[in-house]
């Protein structure tokens, strides 16, 4: 099955969330909006035409059209064929990139249940979770991804995430550690380094 160039460019975008996501919240255990207050907000699809901080949350007033045309679509490309597992990751990507992480959950789970082994999909559905600070939960599914790819650069970098965002600095420290040795040239290693650098 050839991938669609567009699906290509969403799951390279949400990638780049994901990263941004944990590493500006790995460095406190303050929550998901209080971690980016007073930085510039991103000027791409999703963010371009959103009020600068402090003057608004986002809402459907302040969203660009194409970002909730490209969201309408990619709900209602889901919703005719929930189980076209590509377009239902795309959506639930997505979902988290505009900030609505507990929407994911249904549908990367439901993903899971055809193929519980999909490291991509226990991965997104841990950021949904890191996203909500249910903290248990995420690193349970790490563990989970761990037990499928105990090498798995991402997953052992989240378990330092999880251990900063719980106040544990040493421990987190001691995993990105690791990370940095056992996978120098990952982006994992990269953000690693940058996260240990913010304790």
């Amino acid at each position: 099955m050839k991938i669609k160039p567009l699906y290509i460019y969403l799951i390279a975008f949400v990638l780049v969330i994901v990263i941004i996501v944990l590493t500006s919240n790995s460095g406190s255990n303050k929550s998901t909006s209080e971690s980016i207050t007073g930085k510039e907000m991103p000027q791409d699809e999703i963010h371009k035409g959103i009020n600068p901080p402090g003057t608004g949350n986002p809402s459907s007033g302040n969203v660009s059209k194409e970002a909730i045309h490209q969201m309408e679509m990619l709900k209602k490309s889901y919703e005719e064929n929930p189980e076209d597992t590509v377009k239902a990751k795309v959506y639930a990507d997505m979902l988290i990139a505009s900030h609505s992480p507990e929407k994911s959950i249904p549908i990367y789970e439901n993903i899971l249940k055809k193929d519980p082994k999909r490291i991509d999909i226990l991965l997104g559905l841990t950021l949904a979770n890191y996203s909500l600070q249910n903290f248990d939960e995420c690193e349970e599914l790490t563990l989970e991804i761990l037990k499928i790819d105990e090498d798995n650069p991402e997953a052992n970098y989240n378990l330092g995430a999880i251990a900063a965002s719980r106040g544990n600095k040493e421990k987190a420290r001691k995993l990105w550690q690791e990370v940095i040795e056992k996978y120098p040239n990952s982006d994992a290693a990269r953000i690693a380094n940058t996260s240990m650098q913010r304790l």
